[in-house]
């Protein structure tokens, strides 16, 4: 469980097309962000993220759509993939795999309480992993630059426990 998870307590019964929002976990600049159960055509139940885009960030929510959709296709270690987007009554959303890991700002800033800076080498590690990340999203996601990334900070950044780095929220409108 990440320390998002961890902060927020919300528990909700809301859906959203195919999937049922457990709680929410974060707030980020995409729109609030929920742990969400999809039921899949087999009857399987799979966990996944929902963000839920604000109206105001959502636009024409086909033309928006549009924007997305060939992202959905991007399957890349350093992504966390998006598995589905969509609109239902009203309201915009998007649907990523589960990913259980902590977001780089607050890795950074646990780091540097504990033990201060983090190494170099580590830093390139990250930066070598998104850079490589990001660009099989604009070679591969027929997408403009602006909508393969938006803004890559360290809030879109996740670390799992066993060291997996992966970027979240490319191609969202912000």
């Amino acid at each position: 469980m990440s320390d998002t998870d961890r902060t927020t307590e919300e528990e909700t019964t809301k859906s959203v097309g195919r999937y049922r929002l457990v709680r929410r976990i974060s707030t980020t600049p995409c729109g609030p962000e929920h742990l969400a159960i999809h039921k899949t055509a087999g009857g399987l139940v799979a966990p996944c993220r929902v963000v839920l885009v604000p109206s105001d960030l959502a636009g024409d929510h086909g033309k928006t759509l549009t924007q997305i959709r060939p992202l959905l296709a991007l399957n890349h270690t350093g992504l966390i993939r998006m598995i589905d987007a969509g609109s239902a009554e009203g309201q915009l959303y998007v649907a990523y795999e589960h990913f259980v890991g902590r977001t780089l700002a607050v890795v950074l800033r646990d780091h540097e309480k504990r033990q201060g800076p983090i190494q170099p080498s580590i830093a390139a590690l990250v930066a070598i992993v998104v850079t490589r990340g990001l660009a099989y999203a604009l070679k591969h996601g027929r997408a403009p630059v602006s909508q393969a990334h938006g803004l890559v900070e360290l809030p879109y950044v996740y670390i799992a426990d066993d060291g997996q780095i992966r970027l979240m929220h490319f191609g969202l409108p912000r």
